[in-house]
């Protein structure tokens, strides 16, 4: 019995949880990095316009200070896994358990400032795409309360989570004698309006879009950054289901059950603010693509057509022979009589646009044979003409798509063309 609960000590000291979130942290931090520099990059590509002599915005520079704030976030969260985050509550030291709830306390206000920015961004964006003298009434007063609703909630959740504990200082240290609310709520009252701003923010624009006149590039640049808005919605409400179904769990051991909550609460402001910046990135898209993309695939489309073109090979011995040209399907065939070569080529030549065999026959009677085997090479693949070459000094023999052969001199030697 006490080898089996030894065991079992053992085995609950070891579980952590803090690997694989330390791993999603690391990764969100480079799409942070990556959000931010692409937009940087693809803002000083765009060209300065004679209404606009500014290349960056509003919405520009709301998502510049929402990157510092985010990462602030995944660093802090980085800290407190380096601490103990993960393991459970119960095998830490007081040192350690209060280090990693003052850092948790930070990362309320971080996680909400970088959140609110982002959302302001969107919001801007929005405004950007859809300027207020060419919008209805009801959009701009929408967009208004959409601003209303985003700064409500900013203050709401800074004064819950500031005043959650009396005194202040018992939010992180639970020794110190006073109360606190619930985090439960706490964590409802964050997420629930947070849904609905977010839901806000991305049906506002619905009944505009099907009417807005713009190039297909923006056009698809707003489809992506409303796709990846709902993407948002998805990472609200999976960490309101999360909160809902751990909250016990928290209260008891939160270093150890407040992982799952972590995930969802470190990705939300990420996605928003890479869903902020993927239209911004277009200009950087079209001049890559310009530049190398489409260079590179032309190289490597005129490479694999001059391969499939090739060269045809044709072999003679002393009977006859037959060679398969490799270009458009061109073929030749040939029969060695007392001296004399009889050459039939087949030319197979499809229309480009719907693939109708057009193809043609020309003969060459007549034509002298050597006694020693030789080698013949076909060069197909031009629509102008067919050429043979031998490895031995003969004339080349030029067959033009246009002859036609009517009639051999045998006397003199020569193939008369008509």
């Amino acid at each position: 019995m006490s080898t089996n609960t030894t065991q079992l000590s053992s085995s609950y000291a070891e579980e952590n949880r803090a690997p694989g979130l330390r791993a999603f942290c690391i990764v969100l931090i480079v799409l942070v990095v990556f959000s931010i520099s692409m937009r940087l990059w693809s803002r000083c590509l765009t060209p300065i316009q004679p209404r606009n002599p500014h290349r960056f915005w509003l919405d520009d520079w709301f998502a510049f200070a929402a990157a510092p704030w985010i990462l602030a976030q995944l660093s802090v969260s980085l800290v407190c896994l380096e601490r103990g985050f993960g393991l459970h509550a119960s095998v830490l030291d007081l040192a350690e358990l209060l280090l990693i709830s003052k850092n948790s306390f930070i990362l309320y206000f971080l996680y909400e400032a970088g959140l609110f920015l982002s959302r302001e961004s969107a919001l801007l964006f929005l405004r950007r795409i859809f300027p207020k003298n060419n919008s209805p009434a009801w959009f701009n007063v929408g967009l208004w309360i959409g601003h209303f609703l985003n700064i409500a909630w900013l203050i709401g959740y800074f004064f819950g989570t500031f005043f959650r504990c009396n005194p202040v200082e018992k939010n992180w240290n639970s020794s110190v004698s006073g109360y606190c609310g619930s985090t439960r709520i706490l964590y409802l009252g964050s997420a629930i309006p947070g849904v609905f701003i977010d839901l806000f923010i991305l049906l506002l624009p619905l009944p505009r879009l099907s009417k807005i006149q713009t190039t297909l590039g923006r056009k698809i640049g707003i489809a992506i950054v409303f796709l990846l808005g709902y993407c948002v919605i998805v990472v609200s409400i999976g960490r309101l289901v999360v909160v809902l179904t751990t909250t016990d769990a928290l209260n008891t051991d939160f270093t150890y059950a407040g992982v799952p909550v972590s995930y969802w609460a470190t990705a939300e402001p990420v996605v928003c603010l890479f869903g902020v910046c993927v239209p911004a990135m277009l200009p950087l898209g079209h001049h890559l693509m310009n530049n190398y993309l489409s260079p590179m695939a032309s190289k490597v489309s005129s490479m694999m057509s001059s391969h499939e073109r090739g060269d045809g090979y044709l072999r003679s011995g002393d009977e006859g022979f037959t060679g398969q040209g490799l270009g458009y399907g061109d073929s030749i065939r040939g029969k060695k009589s007392q001296g004399t070569v009889n050459m039939e080529y087949t030319d197979r030549l499809y229309n480009t646009h719907d693939l109708r065999y057009i193809g043609s026959q020309h003969s060459i009677p007549g034509t002298t044979a050597y006694q020693d085997p030789y080698n013949t090479y076909i060069r197909g693949g031009q629509h102008e003409a067919l050429e043979i070459t031998n490895d031995i000094p003969l004339n080349n023999i030029r067959v033009d798509r246009d002859i036609q052969i009517t009639g051999v001199n045998m006397d003199r030697g020569s193939i008369n063309r008509h």
